[in-house]
């Protein structure tokens, strides 16, 4: 409401109320309408509180019904489902109110999660295989591929970095290192996650990546390495299930793409 529109509709407002005579002088007895000079003054002085309240309060209606009007980016519903957006400079993903609905059918090994590039486009060979040796409770869905110190890691599929460790030596060691491992934790836009394990210390200033950062399938996130619990150098690869974002959730099987530039995930040494 312009300050044009509020004088006009004070000024309607108040005569209608018979506020003041035609003169605009306030009588001093009673007016016909039976209200002393003081009740009509408190009369006016309300009028003018009511209608500055309307003319302060209609323009945020007014921005509210823009706002549920306009459409929501990169294709939202309404509903308020995850939406991960990356552009040319790799920006932080918007985030909605409620996580993308999941496939209705869990992962199993008969028919596992897919859409997974090779991790080393098809370096390495496979060490240890699900629910074998140590991949069991958690990460019985694991894989581990030998593979020599230094050698590039890529993203198995696009998805936006939750997390990321970068200071442990790539010395190896038992069981006792079992929580002393670089990696780098991606979330996925169905809300499964990645994980990148044993990564050779020092792996962040070459890449430089950074929580939020959003990154493409086949990009390099890391180097192999050695570090936490291992015997060998080697990569650690995981697919978990939707869940808690404050530590690893169970592993699902999933299996890798043959057409990702790498071939088959149980590729044998040689």
């Amino acid at each position: 409401m312009t300050n044009k529109q509020f004088r006009y509709w004070k000024n309607r407002f108040l005569s209608s109320c018979n506020l003041q005579n035609p003169a605009g002088e306030i009588p001093k007895r009673q007016d016909e309408r039976g209200f002393s000079p003081k009740e009509n003054l408190k009369r006016k002085a309300w009028a003018t509180v009511l209608l500055t309240g309307i003319a302060l309060v209609s323009p945020l209606y007014l921005l509210q019904d823009n706002l549920d009007t306009a459409p929501l980016p990169m294709g939202g519903t309404g509903a308020g489902d995850i939406q991960l957006r990356n552009t040319q400079d790799d920006a932080v993903p918007r985030l909605y109110r409620s996580p993308t609905p999941l496939a209705q059918q869990a992962p199993t090994m008969a028919s596992p999660l897919q859409g997974f590039c090779h991790p080393l486009k098809g370096n390495g060979y496979l060490s240890q295989g699900v629910r074998s040796g140590t991949h069991t409770g958690r990460t019985a869905f694991a894989y581990d591929l030998a593979i020599s110190i230094g050698s590039p890691v890529y993203a198995m599929t696009e998805g936006r970095v939750i997390d990321q460790e970068d200071r442990y030596p790539d010395n190896g060691g038992g069981k006792g290192k079992k929580s002393k491992f670089n990696y780098v934790w991606l979330e996925h836009v169905d809300g499964h996650r990645s994980a990148y394990l044993h990564l050779q210390q020092g792996f962040g200033r070459k890449v430089r990546l950074r929580r939020g950062s959003w990154v493409r399938t086949g990009q390099l996130i890391g180097y192999s390495g050695n570090s936490g619990w291992s015997t060998a150098p080697h990569l650690h690869i995981e697919v978990q299930a939707p869940g808690s974002l404050e530590k690893f959730t169970k592993t699902v099987p999933f299996s890798i793409a043959e057409n990702c530039n790498g071939g088959y995930i149980s590729k044998g040494k040689g």
